[in-house]
Parts: structure tokens; C-alpha cells; sequence
């Protein structure tokens, strides 16, 4: 699992940043109240935040390098 965190700073993008999310990476993801995992659900990525910093968490390689391209 790769995880990528952000700041107070960007809470106002982690709407964004979720819909690129949907619409970039297939199968199942959304918000978790805590670490995501077990990816056995077909869960392909997730996103937790709390006190405004914001963790995205990724099942492949590939995806968090796409995202990591396109949001850092």
C-alpha cells in the first residue's frame, strides 16, 4: 500500500483530487475512517482525513505514481 499525505494547506483540493480519482482509477475506492486495509474488496484506492491533513492511500504502484504526477 503506498500513502500519500497532505497538509491543512490543500484540504480545499481533496474534493478534486477524489473526483480524479473516480474517474481515473478503476474499481472500488473512497473515503475510510482509518488505514484501508484489507484490499481483498477489489478496493484500488482510499482517502482518510483528519484535522485536515489528508492521507490517500493507493493498492498499485501505477496508481499512486499517476496521482502523485498529477497532484504533488
Amino acid at each position: 500500500m503506498i500513502q500519500i499525505e497532505f497538509g491543512k494547506d490543500r484540504y480545499h483540493t481533496n474534493d478534486v483530487m477524489i473526483n480524479w480519482c473516480r474517474k481515473n482509477i478503476s474499481g472500488f475506492g473512497g473515503w475510510v475512517y482509518a488505514d484501508p486495509g484489507d484490499w481483498d474488496e477489489g478496493r484500488k484506492w482510499a482517502v482518510s482525513s483528519k484535522f485536515g491533513n489528508t492521507t490517500f492511500y493507493f493498492a498499485d504502484d501505477r496508481d499512486a505514481t499517476m496521482f502523485t504526477l498529477r497532484w504533488t
